[in-house]
């Protein structure tokens, strides 16, 4: 994805050159944008298809805006379906087709406790990466 499809409204009042920094008043969004951009294309150079396969299928599974939500709140403790449903503010089902999404690529892990699951992240690399996401588009927060 390329850095106009991530904040388009950012990357327009810039330079349409990529490579080089925008010259306008900058935002700190279309700064990290630029900056992972050149960082971006200095990583790619380093990695191997296979590396670069397994990336996207996890940022892939990673993106949409529920699951990105739930690994959110996921951070700081595990929860059960049921808490998780109620700060997503959706159906039971449609949480555990994504909890199932996430689980199948690694990224989270349950354990069960009588009738309830508790979901948790597994990867310390998750959590450093949405902490990362969270310092770059949201540091308000």
């Amino acid at each position: 994805m390329e850095a106009r499809e991530i904040l388009p409204q950012a990357y327009n009042r810039y330079s349409e050159d990529k490579i080089s920094r925008p010259t306008k008043i900058l935002d700190k969004n279309a700064v990290s944008l630029w900056k992972l951009g050149r960082e971006g294309a200095a990583m790619q150079e380093d990695m191997k298809d296979e590396q670069i396969e397994v990336i996207s299928k996890l940022l892939k599974s990673m993106s949409h805006p529920i699951r990105l939500k739930i690994l959110c709140l996921l951070q700081e403790d595990e929860m059960s379906v049921g808490d998780l449903r109620e700060q997503v503010k959706t159906t039971n089902a449609n949480v555990s087709q994504h909890l199932n999404i996430l689980r199948s690529q690694g990224i989270i892990d349950f354990r069960k406790d009588a009738n309830f699951i508790y979901n948790r992240i597994t990867d310390q690399r998750i959590l450093e990466l949405i902490q990362k996401m969270r310092q770059l588009f949201c540091p308000d927060l």
